[in-house]
C-alpha cells in the first residue's frame, strides 16, 4: 500500500498493534548497537595497530640438552640429544629501552626448556606441549610460539639425521 503525497510515493507499513511495532523498534536499535560495537572494535584495533607497541620475535636457535625422552627402554637408560629451537613474539611497548624487565627475556626461554626437557617422556610431542604450555603460563607477554624439538639420531635402524615435532601456537586475534 502506498499514498503520494506532493507527487512523491510513500511506503506506508502497517502497524497492527503496539507489541509488533515494538518489536520492530527494538529489533532495529539491537541492530544499530551491534554495528556501532562492530565499528568501534575495528577503530580501536586500527589505533592499536598505530600504537607505539612493536611485535619483536625471540628465540633460540638449536639449544641442546641430553635427556631420556623415548618409548624404546634404551633410550629411557642411555638417553639421547636434542635439539629446541623456540621463536616467540611479543608487543614490546619500549624496546628502545635498556631495562631486561621490559621484554622476553631469553634466558627465561632457556630455562623454561630445560626446566621440561628434564621431564623424562614417553614422547616428544609431549615434552613440546609441555614447553608451550610453560612459557605461555610463566611469560604473559608472549603472544605467539613457534617451537621445533628435534631428537637427534634416532634410533630408526638406520641413518637419520632428526626427527622432530613442530608446534605453533597464538594466544592473540590479529585482525
Amino acid at each position: 500500500m502506498s499514498y503520494v503525497v506532493k507527487n512523491k510515493a510513500i511506503l506506508f507499513l502497517p502497524f497492527y498493534n503496539f507489541a509488533t511495532c515494538l518489536f520492530i523498534i527494538v529489533f532495529l536499535i539491537t541492530l544499530s548497537v551491534y554495528f556501532i560495537i562492530w565499528h568501534f572494535r575495528n577503530f580501536l584495533s586500527l589505533i592499536l595497530s598505530l600504537s607505539a607497541f612493536m611485535k619483536y620475535s625471540i628465540g633460540l636457535e638449536k639449544a641442546r640438552f641430553y635427556a631420556y625422552h623415548g618409548v624404546y627402554e634404551a633410550e629411557q637408560i642411555l638417553g639421547n640429544w636434542f635439539e629446541v629451537s623456540i621463536c616467540v613474539s611479543a608487543d614490546i611497548a619500549d624496546a628502545g629501552s635498556d631495562v631486561l624487565a621490559d621484554t622476553v627475556n631469553y634466558e627465561s626461554l632457556y630455562g623454561i626448556c630445560a626446566r621440561e626437557m628434564r621431564i623424562r617422556s614417553l614422547l616428544i610431542e609431549q615434552v613440546a606441549h609441555r614447553i608451550v604450555v610453560a612459557v605461555a603460563r610463566e611469560l604473559p607477554a608472549v603472544q605467539s610460539i613457534r617451537l621445533r624439538l628435534a631428537k637427534l639420531n634416532p634410533p630408526l635402524g638406520g641413518v637419520v639425521a632428526q626427527s622432530f615435532v613442530e608446534v605453533e601456537k597464538n594466544f592473540f586475534v590479529d585482525n
